[in-house]
C-alpha cells in the first residue's frame, strides 16, 4: 500500500484531544448527578445506544482520517515517448554556502528557485546531486519532477558527511551517471565557486570526451560575506574565523566557474535572480536539437480513498440516526469532520479535475493567467494527463509564451485520443506561424489533416502558410537578386578605382622616365668632357710608367757591365 498524504495521521491527535476534553466534561457532568439524585431522571440517555453511537463515531473518524490520508494500491502502467535531453542539477551544499550576502542564505535561495523551476519542468530526465567535499547522488536520472521538488527542499549541510568543495569528484560522478545514456548530455552547477582541492584539468577533459556541457550559476556576491555558525537548536552563535583569529569572507569565484563552463561548451551566469539565471541556462539547452526519443513506462498508484470516505459517512450517518437525547453533541462532532475535512485541502471530488474545470472556466473569461494557475495546480494530482498539457500549452500560447507552449504541445502529442493529437497538431501550427517558422507549420497542418481531412481551419491556415512561403521565396529570390546587383557594383567600382590607380601609376612611371631621361641629356657633354679628362689622365700615367721601367731596365744592365768589366781587370 501506498499513502498520498501520509501527513494527515496527524489529525487523529486533533481528535484524540477533542476526545479527551469531551471524556472529562461527562465526568463532571456525572458528578453533578451523584450529587443531586433528582436531576437523574431529567437525562434520557440510553447507555446502550450512546456506547453503539459512540463506537461509530470512533470508527467514522478513524476511516476519515485514513481517506484523508489518501490510500493507494494497484499499479498502473502507460508507456510515454519522452523526448528530450538528461540534465544533472549540482547543488553546493559547503558552509561558505550559509552566508548571507543574498537573503535569507545562499543555499535557500538557490533551493527556492531550483523548486520554482520544477514546477514548469518538462520533457527532460532530471538528476540531483549534492556536492561539498563529496559528492552524493540524491535523486537518479527520472522523470518524476514531484520527487525532485520534495528533494531539492530537502537539501542541507548534512546531505553530505566531508565539507569543502571538490569539483573534481562532482565532474567525476556525472560522468559516470552520464555513461549509461545515449541521449544529450547538461550539467546545471549552483554554487559560490570556492574550490578548495583544485585539480579540475583532468575531470575536464573526461567531460569534453563525454560530450557534457556545463552551465554554472553563481550563487552569491563579489562583495562577499561572513559564513555563520549555528548551535543545534538553529540559532547563530558566531562567525566562522581562521587560525588567526580573523573572520573567513567567503566571496564568489567567477574565474573557475568560467573556466568550467567555456571549457565544456556551456554558460557562466551571474545574476542576483538565480531563477533568471536557471531559465536562461534552460533556453540554452532548449535550442540543442534532440533526436533521440526514449519509451518510458510510468507507474501510477489507484486512488481508493472513497473506500475509506465512504465508510466513515456511512457509520455517522448510522450514528446520527440512533437516539442519544443529545444534539448539541451531534452539531459538535459534525461541525468539527466538516472543518478538519476542508483544512486538510481534501475533497471526494477529484481535485486534479476539479482545478482544470475551474481552468477552463476562466479561460474562457480570457483571465489566461488565473487560468493557467488552475491547470499547474491540476497537474500535480494529474501529472500525466495529456488533456491537461494542451489546457497548459493554450493558456501559455495566449500568454506569449511560444516556446513554453510548444514544449506541453509535445506532451499532448502521444496521447491516444484522435481529436487531442488533431488540435494539438493545429495549436502547433499556430505558434510555428506565430514565431515565422512556416516549414515546419505546414508540417503540423498537414498531420493535423491527416487525421481529419474535414478540418476547416487547418485547411485555412495551410493555405496562408502556403502563401507566407512562396512570399517568402520570392523576398529571398528578390533578396538576392539585390545582392547580386550590389556585389555587381561593388566589383564594378573596385575594378574602376583599380584602374584609375593603375592609370595613376603609370603617369608616375611615366614622368619618372621622362625626368631620368632629361637628366641625362643635360649631362651628357659634362659626361663627355670627363671621358676625354679620364683618357688622358690615363695616358699620361702609362706613359710615366713605361719610362720609369725603362730607367730601371737600363739602370740594371749597367751595373751588371760594370761587374764584368772588374773581374776581367782583376
Amino acid at each position: 500500500m501506498h499513502w498520498g498524504n501520509f501527513k494527515a495521521i496527524y489529525l487523529l491527535l486533533f481528535f484524540i484531544i477533542i476526545f479527551i476534553i469531551e471524556i472529562i466534561k461527562s465526568k463532571k457532568n456525572k458528578q453533578l448527578f451523584s450529587k443531586y439524585k433528582y436531576l437523574k431522571n431529567m437525562d434520557n440517555v440510553n447507555t446502550g445506544y450512546l456506547r453503539w453511537r459512540n463506537f461509530l463515531i470512533i470508527t467514522a473518524i478513524i476511516f476519515f482520517v485514513i481517506s484523508l490520508m489518501r490510500p493507494q494500491w494497484g499499479v498502473k502502467e502507460r508507456e510515454v515517448n519522452v523526448k528530450g535531453a538528461d540534465i544533472i542539477f549540482a547543488v553546493d551544499v559547503s558552509n561558505s554556502m550559509l552566508a548571507r550576502d543574498i537573503t535569507p542564505s545562499r543555499l535557500e535561495r538557490a533551493k527556492r528557485a531550483l523548486s520554482k523551476l520544477m514546477d514548469e519542468f518538462s520533457g527532460n530526465f532530471v538528476s540531483l546531486i549534492a556536492f561539498a567535499g563529496e559528492s552524493k547522488v540524491i535523486v537518479p536520472l527520472t522523470f518524476d519532477y514531484k520527487y525532485m521538488k520534495y528533494s531539492i527542499l530537502a537539501l542541507d549541510m548534512d546531505s553530505v558527511d566531508i565539507q569543502g568543495t571538490n569539483f573534481k569528484e562532482l565532474l567525476e560522478k556525472t560522468v559516470l551517471i552520464f555513461k549509461k545514456t545515449n541521449k544529450k548530455r547538461f550539467l546545471i552547477i549552483l554554487t559560490d565557486g570556492e574550490d578548495n582541492e583544485g585539480n579540475i584539468k583532468e575531470a575536464l577533459k573526461m567531460a569534453k570526451e563525454g560530450n557534457i556541457k556545463i552551465y554554472t550559476i553563481g550563487v552569491g556576491t563579489l562583495r562577499g560575506e561572513r559564513i555563520p555558525e549555528y548551535d543545534s537548536s538553529g540559532n547563530i552563535t558566531g562567525f566562522k574565523k581562521d587560525r588567526n583569529g580573523n573572520y573567513v569572507f567567503s566571496k564568489i569565484n567567477p574565474d573557475i566557474l568560467r573556466t568550467i563552463a567555456e571549457t565544456t561548451g556551456g554558460k557562466f551566469y551571474l545574476n542576483s535572480d538565480i531563477f533568471k539565471s536557471l531559465k536562461s541556462a534552460m533556453d540554452e539547452i532548449k535550442h540543442h536539437k534532440t533526436e533521440n526519443s526514449v519509451k518510458v513506462s510510468i507507474v501510477q498508484y489507484k486512488e481508493k480513498y472513497y473506500y475509506f470516505a465512504f465508510l466513515s459517512f456511512l457509520f455517522l450517518f448510522i450514528a446520527f440516526l440512533l437516539p442519544s437525547g443529545r444534539e448539541k453533541t451531534k452539531m459538535k462532532f459534525l461541525s468539527i469532520m466538516l472543518l478538519s475535512f476542508f483544512l486538510s485541502g481534501f475533497s471526494l471530488i477529484d481535485r486534479g479535475n476539479h482545478h482544470n474545470t475551474k481552468g477552463v472556466k476562466k479561460y474562457k473569461k480570457k483571465k489566461y493567467a488565473q487560468s493557467l494557475k488552475e491547470f499547474q495546480k491540476a497537474k500535480d494530482y494529474t501529472l500525466y494527463d495529456r488533456k491537461l498539457d494542451f489546457n497548459i500549452g493554450d493558456a501559455l500560447f495566449k500568454l506569449g509564451k511560444y516556446e513554453e507552449a510548444l514544449n506541453y504541445y509535445k506532451n499532448a502529442i502521444n496521447s491516444s485520443d484522435e481529436n487531442l493529437k488533431k488540435s494539438t497538431y493545429y495549436n502547433m501550427g499556430n505558434v510555428y506561424y506565430k514565431t515565422k517558422r512556416y516549414k515546419q507549420a505546414l508540417d503540423s497542418y498537414k498531420n493535423a489533416l491527416k487525421i481529419d481531412p474535414s478540418f476547416k481551419k487547418a485547411k485555412k491556415n495551410l493555405e496562408l502558410t502556403i502563401k507566407k512561403l512562396k512570399e517568402k521565396k520570392k523576398q529571398n529570390k528578390n533578396s538576392k537578386k539585390n545582392n547580386k546587383q550590389k556585389q555587381d557594383k561593388k566589383n564594378q567600382n573596385n575594378k574602376s578605382q583599380k584602374d584609375k590607380q593603375k592609370q595613376k601609376q603609370n603617369k608616375n612611371r611615366n614622368n619618372q622616365n621622362n625626368q631620368s631621361k632629361k637628366n641625362l641629356k643635360q649631362n651628357k657633354p659634362q659626361n663627355k668632357k670627363q671621358n676625354l679628362e679620364k683618357k688622358l689622365l690615363e695616358n699620361l700615367l702609362n706613359n710615366l710608367k713605361k719610362k720609369e721601367s725603362k730607367k730601371r731596365k737600363k739602370l740594371k744592365k749597367g751595373k751588371k757591365k760594370r761587374v764584368k768589366s772588374y773581374e776581367k781587370d782583376w
